[in-house]
């Protein structure tokens, strides 16, 4: 009841109870993680132009690049509809965005004409990092503003709200 049957990662179920352990750990070890929150951008515009069939088949190559992409100790979540999260523990500012925009360019690089001819997907990226004050709705509430400041200078880009 954890796993999206559709892409193979982690359901939104599974973030919400993992984000509540995630922060406990920090609160008790201290131990640094970022959260990125990860769009497929213009993911409407596919659904609409080539159907969901290929919408889906777009969600599970994204999901599987994704989790060839990160770390083993790395963990990615199906937010909802075209949207990921993943937890990188013990990451650094420096470094979250470093993993996120090889993320980015492995999607963007990818191959789509398989799903159609001329077909390019991007993703857009959100980071934020815990800090002591944290809650488990204000370290996602930070990357979720970092997405959309992505998305709105111009998408398949990375940003970090501090």
């Amino acid at each position: 009841a954890l796993i999206d049957n559709l892409t193979g990662a982690f359901n939104r179920n599974a973030y919400n109870i993992e984000i509540v352990r995630f922060i406990k750990e920090f609160e008790r070890y201290k131990h640094p993680f970022a959260i990125v929150v990860l769009d497929i951008d213009h993911f409407k515009n596919v659904n609409d132009t080539y159907g969901h069939a290929k919408g889906d088949e777009i969600l599970k190559i994204v999901a599987a690049l994704v989790k060839s992409t990160i770390r083993e100790t790395d963990k990615i979540f199906r937010y909802g509809g075209e949207e990921f999260v993943i937890w990188m523990p013990k990451m650094e500012t420096n470094n979250a965005i470093q993993a996120s925009d090889k993320i980015r360019r492995v999607i963007e690089g990818q191959n789509w004409n398989a799903i159609a001819k001329g077909l390019e997907v991007t993703a857009s990226f959100g980071i934020s990092c815990v800090k002591e004050s944290d809650t488990t709705t204000t370290v996602f509430n930070r990357a979720d503003k970092a997405l959309y400041s992505s998305k709105n200078n111009g998408r398949n880009q990375v940003s970090f709200e501090k």
